[in-house]
């Protein structure tokens, strides 16, 4: 019953986002009453431990925390700004987007100041398509060292 039903709310609100960054495929995250282990629960039940996830999944799952811990801190009159640098970078193009939905979601819902910031054009478009705000910031190469030919532009 616990580990179905009585799970901190942080863990709860995560397995929100985490749903929808992953579009249903991971529905829950949750902890074991007999281990200090994170788990996720897939769309067809099975349980598995966060060690055994791979690199794409974990990291939905750790933007999914993260909105979680940062929505209860401001339930607690406790307002948190998110700084995100790269953190959809290795996401597939179809989690990117559910994840910049929930992202601008986020930010219009609950009165939150989101700085994310990306060197990827593919990303500053993306957003940009979803009518969030983006702001180019200008490429100013470090004193003293040559300009590189990288595109160091970055969306916040």
């Amino acid at each position: 019953c616990y580990e179905q039903q009585r799970q901190p709310a942080a863990l709860q609100e995560a397995s929100l986002y985490l749903e929808r960054i992953t579009e249903g495929r991971y529905r829950r995250v949750w902890t074991r009453l007999d281990q200090e282990m994170l788990c996720v629960e897939d769309c067809h039940g099975h349980h598995l431990p966060v060690l055994a996830l791979s690199r794409g999944t974990r990291e939905p799952l750790m933007l999914a925390l993260r909105l979680a811990l940062v929505s209860q801190f401001a339930r607690r009159g406790i307002r948190l700004p998110i700084v995100l640098d790269e953190v959809l970078v290795h996401f597939d193009a179809q989690r990117a987007r559910a994840a910049a939905e929930v992202l601008k979601d986020f930010a219009a819902a609950g009165g939150h100041q989101i700085f994310l910031f990306t060197c990827h054009k593919h990303l500053v478009s993306l957003f940009t398509e979803i009518g969030a705000e983006v702001r180019l910031l200008p490429d100013t190469p470090q004193q003293g060292k040559a300009k590189s030919t990288t595109d160091h532009s970055r969306a916040a």
